[in-house]
């Protein structure tokens, strides 16, 4: 009777464990799909010469505990004529070659990235995240 209660004893301490780690990889899973919920663009310049527009700056968040590499981007383009301002005219979508490690927020691209043609009659906004890989070699 004794040797049956010690090997039940250490059945009922595992049970815990086991459905904490459950939990750790059903988030994973979440982090993994769905990598645009855990990544922020916070600010972020823009500027166009000879014609070409440049992104700079771009402060980025990773809340997830995932890094994450090549990170699709969308650029939204706004008139500034007086008969339309404000009325969206277009987009441009560029893949930034970085890679964010998890739970972390830094500044990347200070020296610019071109991303296109551009016009400085256009008004640059909404910089959104389309689409993110995991970076498992991290």
């Amino acid at each position: 009777m004794k040797y049956f209660f010690i090997p039940l004893f250490f059945l009922f301490l595992l049970i815990p464990e086991t459905s904490r780690s459950y939990e750790t990889i059903k988030l994973n899973d979440d982090m993994i799909n769905n990598p645009v919920r855990y990544i922020g663009i916070y600010k972020w310049g823009f500027y166009v010469a000879a014609r070409v527009a440049i992104l700079h700056h771009i402060e980025i968040e990773n809340k997830s505990s995932v890094a994450y590499k090549n990170i699709k981007i969308r650029v939204n383009y706004y008139s500034t004529t007086p008969g339309s301002y404000g009325m969206k005219v277009g987009f441009q979508d560029k893949v930034l070659n970085i890679v964010l490690p998890p739970n972390t927020r830094e500044i990347y691209l200070r020296e610019g990235l071109p991303i296109g043609a551009g016009s400085n009659q256009l008004l640059a906004k909404n910089l959104e995240v389309l689409s993110a890989e995991v970076a498992h070699d991290y």
